[in-house]
């Protein structure tokens, strides 16, 4: 029997943005300079930082970037970025997600694991009220996904297979639980068989 749902976020809570406007916003608080290519710079930075870290910290995330860049943008404008959640989420969330959550956040646990900084992760769920359904929020600052250890530190002190993990990524979330030895459920947040699923599943 199933004691905890682990969730992922990105395409699974929140469907997935275009991270341009919020990028813009930050230069221009800043006053630095600006154009296509340093923006797009930025938002490769941002998507292939997982590749070369196995883990999320602020001195090798601004490192990545500033290179990725070629110097284009300061510490302070990082920091700036990540401290603003409200830019960094959608317009509004399905209400399908908080039906989902409220009905089994009466049955099970419920956790999350991600793959970025816990305290922005957080933040970006308080934005829409979802925080409140979470136990524990497991961020990218100790492992990152497909790393099993992070699926073993979400599931807490109980069995993995008293667990199950909610995801929408092939190859980070489902062969990440998978590998684990962790029961999972696929989800595609514009599909058929986006998160309303788990209702009928669990």
């Amino acid at each position: 029997m199933k004691k905890r749902v682990i969730f992922d976020i990105d395409g699974t809570l929140l469907p997935k943005i275009n991270f341009e406007k919020s990028v813009i916003q930050s230069f221009n608080e800043l006053n630095l300079p600006y154009n296509k290519k340093i923006i797009d710079s930025f938002i490769e930075g941002m998507l292939d930082y997982e590749k070369y870290f196995d883990r999320y910290t602020l001195k090798n995330y601004f490192d990545h970037l500033y290179n990725k860049t070629n110097g284009a943008i300061t510490y302070e404008f990082v920091l700036n970025y990540l401290n603003n959640p409200q830019r960094l989420v959608p317009n509004e969330i399905s209400k399908e997600v908080y039906d989902v959550l409220e009905y089994l956040s009466l049955k099970y646990e419920l956790v999350v694991l991600t793959n970025f900084f816990k305290e922005v992760q957080e933040k970006r769920l308080e934005q829409f009220d979802l925080a409140k359904y979470f136990l524990e929020i497991i961020g990218g600052d100790l492992f990152i996904k497909p790393d099993e250890k992070s699926f073993l530190a979400a599931k807490g002190k109980l069995n993995l297979e008293d667990c199950i993990y909610v995801g929408d990524n092939i190859d980070i979330d489902l062969l990440g639980a998978y590998n684990a030895g962790m029961d999972f459920v696929l989800v595609d947040y514009n599909s058929k068989n986006n998160i309303s699923v788990l209702k009928k599943m669990l």
